[in-house]
């Protein structure tokens, strides 16, 4: 017994240094500090450094100061902290920065002093945001154009792999002009294979966006006839109908989406099948197709107004699904029934009086 207390204190004594270290705690001057930051109180915020509090110190929820600051845009304290040693790069429990927190503000002042202070403009938060992410999901282009200039990477994507075309897309405000100056970064607007609803700017508009928005990139995008849009064009035109935009129907319909054609059908084309499959894409996104046609998403979401508008511009009435069944077989409100049946009635005369000439 006698041999194993050695034994037992040499453990004891290893498991105690690879301990992690308790906790810093902070001092009243560090206590002062939160407080004057948190109150925009300048004074304090000098009185108290000048007394050696951290610069680095946090509040109870964890936010460093540093990040108050920012979240407060108050340069003045942010420059004093900085000037007494602050770190910069600084992170909350979600990783996110000080500059993160900078974005926010239509003002640049505070983003411009964090660059200047070398804060890393590729720091990645809080769902793997970095800020510029962060500053084109709410429209502030001024501090992009800021990030940008200061390298931050374009072409990075967070946990959901949404870019920043795609957080420009659903901007509140400055949407537009927040993807123009991507193009002009050489970003480019167009992918037309890129049809995930969480990724795609044109669907992220349509699902989220403004109007303005979704015709800008419609038209930028312009013809959706080739066979690798034809998915693309598939998946929006069922987002029209399911938000009852019969003027992106139209323009969808003029520009080269195929009216007949189911998604699935219009995936082939694409590498999404080679990658994954059209069922599970279709599954992540909430769309699980049982070989729709526009028609019949139209018969199925009960819109006559677009369902008549279909059939007048093309859409065959008897394509079946895989479930044996035509738009007909679903439009189970009389309203879209009525529609589909008097819009076939005008075509078929149209068609008998074009026949006669």
């Amino acid at each position: 017994m006698l041999r194993l207390i050695p034994v037992l204190g040499s453990l004891l004594l290893l498991a105690s240094c690879a301990a992690p270290p308790e906790p810093k705690q902070p001092g009243r001057e560090d206590i002062r500090l939160e407080f004057a930051v948190k109150h925009s109180n300048l004074g304090m915020v000098n009185s108290a450094l000048s007394r050696k509090a951290d610069p680095d110190t946090a509040g109870r929820n964890g936010t460093p100061v540093l990040l108050v600051a920012a979240m407060l845009q108050r340069a003045d304290i942010l420059e004093a902290l900085l000037s007494h040693g602050a770190n910069v790069n600084i992170t909350d429990a979600y990783g996110d920065t000080a500059l993160h927190a900078a974005v926010a503000s239509k003002k640049t002042d505070v983003v411009e002093l964090l660059l200047k202070h070398h804060a890393n403009p590729n720091a990645v938060g809080k769902y793997l945001r970095t800020p510029v992410l962060e500053a084109a999901r709410l429209g502030r282009i001024e501090n992009v154009r800021l990030l940008l200039a200061a390298n931050a990477d374009p072409a990075v994507m967070d946990e959901f792999g949404r870019g920043i075309l795609c957080y420009a897309a659903v901007a509140p405000v400055n949407a537009i002009p927040l993807l123009e100056l991507c193009e002009k970064r050489g970003i480019p607007l167009v992918e037309p294979e890129e049809i995930d609803l969480m990724r795609s700017p044109l669907l992220a508009s349509m699902k989220q966006g403004q109007p303005e928005t979704v015709e800008y990139i419609m038209k930028r995008i312009g013809d959706f006839s080739p066979a690798n849009r034809q998915a693309l064009g598939q998946i929006a035109m069922r987002v029209a109908i399911e938000g009852n935009k019969l003027d992106w129907v139209k323009y969808l319909t003029a520009h080269g989406v195929q009216l007949n054609q189911t998604l699935p059908m219009a995936f082939r084309a694409t590498k999404m099948v080679n990658v994954e499959g059209v069922y599970k894409f279709l599954a992540r996104n909430g769309a699980i197709d049982k070989g729709y046609t526009p028609l019949i998403w139209a018969a199925i979401n009960k819109r006559p107004e677009i369902a008549a508008y279909l059939v007048e511009n093309g859409a065959d009435v008897n394509v079946i699904s895989n479930e044996g069944k035509n738009a007909l077989h679903y439009a189970n409100d009389t309203r879209t029934r009525r529609a589909i049946t008097g819009a076939l009635k005008r075509v078929n005369r149209q068609k008998a009086v074009s026949g006669k000439h």
